[in-house]
């Protein structure tokens, strides 16, 4: 049996709303050439405009006709390394039935081709919903093909095989690391929370 997908116009009205948030936000270090592609360092460098992102929040949920927001929700925390981070945090809300999955792999995909992010965490509730997502990435692989030429992209589960080393590997390639909340809760046995290899004496 093969899936044949189609666009639909609140599928689309999702994307679009994630990809506008960005739209000239994302600043490149000052020693970078205009019009030079992203090397495999990537976006090492480049700082997020945090009030061209608030004016875009403002702009998208008044547009979406939701309750308008215009300033940027920050969460903090420290990283792997235990430094603090503060990033700010977006939610995009649908329905059940509606095709969020394919949503998110579009929209990263839309996140690449426009702006060269090339790293995606998908973090699902479930090894079930693990499952789902994975299935997707089958299903919809030729469909995407198709309507993203020019991004190449894989994807990997967490826990199955080389997909963290993988995941943090410098490459051109767009990458999706797929996990579960049970993966990652278990700070004794999993690998994130190995200390970093600089930080080793």
């Amino acid at each position: 049996m093969k899936f044949r997908f189609e666009d639909q116009p609140h599928q689309a009205a999702a994307i679009s709303a994630v990809v506008d948030l960005f739209e000239g936000a994302l600043q490149p270090p000052a020693s970078s050439l205009i019009g030079q592609a992203l090397g495999s360092a990537g976006h090492a460098g480049f700082m997020l405009d945090q009030e061209l992102l608030a004016d875009n929040l403002a702009s998208i949920t008044e547009r979406e006709n939701v309750q308008k927001q215009a300033d940027l929700a920050l969460l903090k925390a420290d990283d792997l390394q235990g430094r603090e981070r503060s990033f700010p945090n977006f939610s995009v809300e649908m329905e059940t039935g509606t095709g969020k999955t394919y949503v998110y792999i579009a929209t990263a995909l839309r996140l690449a081709e426009l702006y060269g992010l090339r790293k995606f965490v998908i973090l699902v509730h479930s090894v079930a919903i693990r499952a789902g997502a994975v299935k997707t990435f089958e299903q919809t692989a030729e469909h995407f093909g198709i309507k993203f030429p020019s991004v190449k992209y894989r994807w990997g589960v967490l826990g199955e095989g080389p997909a963290l080393d993988d995941f943090a590997e410098p490459s051109s390639t767009v990458q999706f690391l797929i996990a579960s909340v049970q993966a990652i809760d278990k700070p004794d046995s999993n690998a994130i929370y190995q200390e970093a290899e600089l930080n080793r004496p």
